[in-house]
């Protein structure tokens, strides 16, 4: 979901009014499967509970300029939200997802588990979706992977072989890292009691992104950090110094009730987003994405937050939200976004988009 034009570029009293008005009316229809959009007669009432000022809204009992243009999103809002359902997968979907992208494409990163335990223990699905289809469409832009392996040095000094502490800083998890080795994918040798490893094998092996940063997302000028964000995040283009995109992952397939940690989630989205705003006013931009699953979770009980995540794209907190099988032909487009702007950076020697400052 992109934003769409009509709504940006709204001050923050009008995001205060949707927020406030939504919360007092109720974001769905009791009893009914939908988004509920709130008359002028109900928005004006909420604001008079409040014992908050209704005239900015209604005047003469029609709607004022702001009134109307409130009204407006909040029909489009429950609209964009309607289209979203048939995206969004529950835990037998995904998985089919997962095993269809995984059987075409010829992955080689990390694919990680979830958190779950037991018989839902499994692989996180979406995370892996977006890693397999990132790698397989950057991979195709930038081949990196199906490099020739350069001959093993056959002196005795293999100077330029990597001990074990220089392989943990460019390949990880160190379980993966392992399982390479143990398959033979990456070549070893014993150098001075050491083990050393084939510096060809590990090239071949970097991911084009870090799909998992362990590290806070930061932004620098002149060699110095301008701006460092308080979170950590699922993903970043092609680093977290400096990056063209960062996402965040939230896919929820095992969750029984709504819970606090999905409710966390929206507002660690909305506190990254705060922060990339804040940003824009030193003249840097970095593209903010937020992948979402999870048909229980979101649409049975988090239509709200579906809500949320509808204002923070068009309050700029966020350039897009992915739903679901959406990644499927969404995520390749990005991925040649990306790809493209990290061409032109390297071409004219920036390390970071400039824009403009806002007003």
């Amino acid at each position: 979901m992109k934003p769409n034009k009509e709504f940006l570029n709204q001050n923050k009293s009008f995001w205060a009014l949707v927020r406030t008005i939504s919360e007092e009316v109720g974001y769905t229809v009791h009893g009914e499967d939908k988004i509920k959009v709130p008359t002028l007669a109900e928005a004006a009432e909420a604001l008079i509970a409040l014992k908050l000022d209704a005239s900015s809204v209604r005047k003469d009992d029609r709607p004022t300029e702001l009134g109307s243009k409130l009204l407006d999103y909040l029909a489009y809002r429950a609209d964009a939200i309607a289209g979203i359902r048939g995206h969004l997968l529950n835990a037998t979907q995904a998985e089919q997802m997962f095993k269809e992208v995984k059987r075409r494409c010829s992955h080689v990163c990390h694919l990680p588990m979830n958190k779950q335990k037991g018989e839902k223990k499994t692989h996180a699905y979406l995370t892996c979706v977006v890693t397999m289809l990132l790698e397989e469409t950057l991979e195709t832009l930038a081949p990196l992977k199906t490099l020739p392996i350069p001959e093993a040095d056959a002196s005795e000094t293999r100077k330029d072989w990597l001990e074990r502490k220089q392989v943990a800083e460019m390949l990880r998890p160190k379980k993966y890292v392992d399982k390479l080795i143990m398959e033979g994918r990456i070549r070893k040798e014993r150098r001075d009691r050491k083990n050393v490893f084939h510096p060809g094998d590990i090239q071949r092996l970097l991911p084009h992104c870090d799909y998992d940063p362990r590290t806070l997302t930061t932004i620098t000028e002149k060699g110095l950090p301008l701006r460092t964000l308080a979170r950590r995040v699922d993903g970043a283009y092609p680093r977290p110094v400096n990056p063209i995109a960062i996402w965040e992952i939230k896919e929820y397939y095992y969750t029984t009730t709504f819970g606090s940690r999905v409710a966390d989630g929206i507002y660690e989205t909305l506190l990254d987003g705060a922060e990339l705003e804040d940003l824009l006013h030193e003249g840097h931009t970095v593209r903010h994405y937020l992948f979402v699953d999870g048909d229980r979770t979101w649409w049975q009980d988090g239509k709200s937050y579906l809500c949320r995540i509808v204002d923070s794209i068009h309050m700029k907190y966020l350039d897009e939200a992915i739903f679901g099988r959406e990644v499927l032909d969404r995520l390749p487009e990005l991925a040649q976004e990306w790809a493209h702007e990290k061409k032109v950076r390297e071409t004219v020697g920036l390390t970071r988009a400039r824009v403009r400052p806002q007003p």
